[in-house]
């Protein structure tokens, strides 16, 4: 898969907006997770990394044209776990567990894309994002 700038700086810009302190990630630091992942003709709409108490973090990543979870273990590459049709999302929630919380995206037929994320805050951001995109795609 190959990437353009533009696929690059919205995936850029979509992790700076849930960033706790609002700044954009370097290009070069995602780079080749745009061009392993993402499609030439794609818009990422909004992304959350997460930050649990795990050390095999998820990460979401909404496009224009698929819902999806990532995970990268220690000393191994990035991995698509999991990938929705926006269609098929349902709803998404955050529910505060203990010190963090979870984000969890519903996707009819499948399993829930899930991610642990230490930031109340930007978890119930990126939810109320998604649900204004869910909704606003549906009428």
């Amino acid at each position: 898969m190959t990437q353009t700038s533009d696929t690059l700086a919205s995936l850029v810009a979509a992790l700076g907006a849930s960033d706790a302190d609002g700044e954009a990630p370097p290009a070069v630091a995602w780079r080749r997770f745009a061009q392993k992942f993402l499609r030439d003709d794609e818009t990422v709409l909004l992304a959350l990394e997460g930050e649990g108490w795990t050390w095999w973090d998820s990460i979401l990543v909404i496009t224009d044209q698929r819902v999806m979870r990532m995970r990268q273990l220690p000393f191994q590459p990035w991995r698509l776990k999991q990938q929705a049709a926006p269609a098929e999302v349902l709803d998404a929630e955050f529910r505060p567990w203990l010190l963090s919380g979870i984000v969890r995206i519903r996707v009819r037929g499948k399993r829930p894309l899930r991610v642990m994320s230490a930031s109340e805050r930007m978890s119930r951001a990126f939810v109320d994002r998604l649900h204004a995109l869910v909704h606003g795609g549906r009428g």
